[in-house]
């Protein structure tokens, strides 16, 4: 399969993904389905730029034919480029594993203070709160801190 061909292939994909996210006509140009999705897909708005080049070399390639010959080839590292993009708007990554992290938690009958130094340290806004059997009790964040404070000035 030539550079051409591969480009062209993640490139028809990458076109059918974005359509499938806006629900944009199917004869929608490009560029304006792509900055549909853009506004509403991080991962698309993360690869805006490179998306735009590949739409104007998707262009020359299909519209610009001489015969059976194309007049821009692709180099390896637009087609090893654009089959990344294509993967990363049809996998995106989860959640978990992702950003999954281990979570400090604390029971409830653990100190404030205690609570306030895990914050400081690991730069956390809020812990988990669970009891000792493992059940979830409840979310204590810097926001609740600042709160009981004041109303302890008070």
């Amino acid at each position: 399969m030539t550079n051409s061909e591969r480009f062209l292939a993640a490139f028809r994909s990458i076109d059918s993904c974005l359509h499938g996210l806006t629900g944009a006509r199917t004869h929608l140009a490009f560029r304006a389905v792509l900055h549909k999705a853009g506004d509403t897909s991080r991962v698309v708005h993360r690869y805006m730029k490179d998306l735009e080049q590949f739409g104007r070399l998707r262009n020359a390639i299909v519209h610009e034919m001489r015969g059976d010959a194309v007049i821009a080839e692709p180099n390896d590292e637009s087609v090893k480029r654009i089959e990344e993009i294509e993967k990363a708007l049809r996998e995106p990554p989860g959640v978990v594993p992702e950003f999954s992290r281990d979570v400090k938690v604390l029971p409830p009958d653990a100190p404030l203070s205690e609570a306030v130094l895990v914050m400081r340290e690991k730069s956390y806004s809020q812990i988990p709160i669970y009891s000792r059997e493992g059940d979830f009790t409840g979310l204590l964040t810097v926001n609740t801190i600042a709160r009981w404070l004041g109303a302890q000035t008070g």
